[in-house]
C-alpha cells in the first residue's frame, strides 16, 4: 500500500550536501546579491546539524538544485549533491477530534519574498482543514506547521531560538512570509489581479 504524505513547498526539507553541493547552494543563494554580501562556503556548512543535514525550503531546494538533477546527469560528470530523508509526523490522532467539522480549503495568493525570489504566478492550495470556521482552520494549519517544524528539529537535536518564532497574524489571517490566506481559488486569484492593477497604475 502506498502512503501519501501531504507536502507544501514552503515546508523545510533536510538535505545532506556534498562539498560540491555546498558550492551550488552558496552560488544559488548569492547569485542576486552584491559581492559585499557574499560569504565563505564555511558559513553555509556551519548551519548543518550534528548529522550533517541542513534545512532548506522545498521550493528553494528545487530552484537551486533542479538544474543539477536529471536522468542524463551522469553523462556530464554528475556528482550527487544531496541525500533526502522524509520525516513523517503523527497527525492521525487529530482525525477523531476533527471528525464531523466542516472542511475548509486554504489557498495562498500573490506574495513576494523579496529580491532573488520569483513570486508565484497562480494560487496554491496548501491544505484542507476541518474546523468550525475558516479562520480557525488557518490557525490550526499554522499550529501544525510550527509543531511539525519543532518535531523535525528535535529529531535532529538542534533547535535555535529563532525557530520558535510566530509568523502568523490571526487578526489579519495572514503569514508574514506568504501573505493572506484565502478560502477559495477565486478569492486567491483576485490578489493577483489587484497586483497587476497597481503595477499598471
Amino acid at each position: 500500500m502506498t502512503t501519501k504524505i501531504p507536502y507544501n513547498l514552503n515546508y523545510p526539507i533536510w538535505v545532506k550536501l556534498t562539498e560540491a553541493g555546498y558550492e551550488v547552494w552558496k552560488a544559488g543563494k548569492e547569485q542576486y546579491l552584491p559581492k559585499k554580501f557574499h560569504h565563505p562556503v564555511e558559513v553555509y556548512k556551519s548551519v548543518a546539524d550534528s548529522d550533517g543535514y541542513v534545512s532548506i525550503q522545498g521550493w528553494e531546494f528545487a530552484q537551486i538544485f533542479g538544474p543539477h538533477i536529471h536522468n542524463t546527469a551522469s553523462l556530464f560528470n554528475y556528482q550527487a549533491y544531496v541525500e533526502v530523508e522524509v520525516i513523517e509526523s503523527d497527525t492521525d490522532s487529530l482525525q477523531e477530534i476533527n471528525s464531523g467539522l466542516p472542511s475548509h480549503e486554504i489557498w495562498l495568493g500573490y506574495y513576494h519574498l523579496g529580491q532573488g525570489y520569483e513570486p508565484p504566478t497562480e494560487p496554491e492550495l496548501v491544505a484542507t482543514i476541518q474546523a468550525v470556521s475558516f479562520v480557525i482552520a488557518c490557525f490550526k494549519y499554522e499550529l501544525r506547521l510550527n509543531y511539525e517544524s519543532v518535531c523535525k528539529h528535535e529529531k535532529r537535536g538542534r533547535i535555535a531560538n529563532y525557530e520558535y518564532g510566530w509568523d502568523y497574524d490571526m487578526s489579519r489571517n495572514s503569514n508574514s512570509w506568504t501573505g493572506a490566506y484565502y478560502p477559495s481559488r477565486e478569492a486567491a486569484l483576485a490578489s493577483f489581479n489587484r497586483t497587476i492593477v497597481k503595477k499598471e497604475v
